[in-house]
């Protein structure tokens, strides 16, 4: 699952998630997955009640806020900018079984359009097989077509 948008949460330097140190869960009940998560790193600490109802659903359903721990955002760069203020309120969630896919995510520079930054995610793909007939066969096909006539 690839969650994002302006969620107009806060969620400052809360840890959401259940990690190895922090585990009181026994050993039989809590597994790690296959690669590291890299903590978050923000500039905006303030966590406000909507942020802590999305922390709770990230921990809830296993997501994580790839704002700030991504390749190409790795400091969580801001994404609001107004006369009142600067904070990140818009965000990419992905799921942990998407977190492999994930290459890299920007925020791009404010613009005179909007005050919130565009933020950009790119996931690794596979092409799938084609199913277009190989020549041989398209020629089979063409041939028939035309004796049909």
């Amino acid at each position: 699952m690839l969650i994002g948008g302006d969620l107009n949460s806060r969620t400052g330097c809360v840890l959401y998630y259940i990690d190895e140190q922090t585990s009181t869960f026994e050993n039989d009940a809590f597994t790690l997955p296959n690669y590291a998560i890299k903590s978050r790193k923000k500039f905006d600490n303030i966590i406000n009640k909507h942020g802590k109802g999305l922390l709770g659903i990230c921990k809830s359903c296993d997501l994580r806020i790839l704002n700030g721990r991504t390749k190409g955002d790795s400091f969580g760069k801001i994404t609001y900018h107004s006369a009142k203020g600067i904070s990140v309120v818009d965000f990419i969630i992905a799921s942990q079984e998407m977190l492999h896919l994930v290459e890299n995510l920007i925020v791009k520079q404010p613009t005179i359009y909007s005050d919130h930054s565009q933020i950009i995610c790119w996931l690794k793909t596979t092409q799938p097989k084609s199913n277009r007939p190989s020549e041989n066969r398209s020629e089979e096909h063409t041939s028939e077509l035309q004796s049909r006539q």
